[in-house]
């Protein structure tokens, strides 16, 4: 299926499905490398930071391992059912309205159009990421005033000596 956000197709081969009930269940791995999330993982486990930046960020913590599933969001246990995730050849499966609610997004699923239509009231990762190469773009063509804060969204009172050649991105899969 795909995944939609603003009218934008996001990804074309996100693993999704549809199970007894009509509910929908979307791989979490391939949901959140889509969104670009920040995410350690490890088998069963999946730890992830979003809907801010620095001290705003919600922490999902998700862990399979143990003699019962766990799942907290900024440090608070939130209770599992039967059914809301699946472990399936090591992948993690979530269903598609819990997946939405936990990670503060709306979303529906068109199943003839296999297409999952997402919105966020948050800035996504994968937004940021275009609106500061944009803000490089601009600045390597000489258009707007090289100040720390339009550049790294840090308030700061001086200017730039050069324009940033970098975007760095780091992520580990431990």
């Amino acid at each position: 299926a795909s995944l939609e956000y603003k009218r934008k197709t996001l990804a074309q081969l996100l693993e999704i499905y549809q199970i007894e009930g009509g509910a929908t269940l979307v791989m979490l791995d391939g949901f959140l490398e889509t969104l670009e999330f920040r995410m350690e993982r490890r088998a069963g486990y999946r730890k992830v930071w979003f809907g801010g930046s620095g001290p705003d960020e919600t922490i999902f913590e998700l862990d399979l391992n143990g003699d019962e599933p766990s799942l907290k969001i900024d440090s608070e246990a939130v209770r599992l059912r039967v059914g809301d995730v699946y472990l399936i050849e090591g992948d993690i499966y979530i269903r598609q309205a819990l997946l939405t609610r936990w990670f503060g997004l709306q979303s529906d699923f068109d199943r003839y159009a296999q297409s999952l239509t997402i919105n966020s009231d948050y800035q996504l990762p994968f937004e940021r990421r275009a609106e500061r190469h944009d803000m490089q773009q601009r600045l390597r063509q000489g258009r707007m005033d090289a100040t720390l804060d339009k550049v790294m969204d840090v308030p700061n009172r001086y200017k730039l000596a050069t324009i940033p050649a970098l975007d760095i991105v780091s992520t580990t899969n431990v």
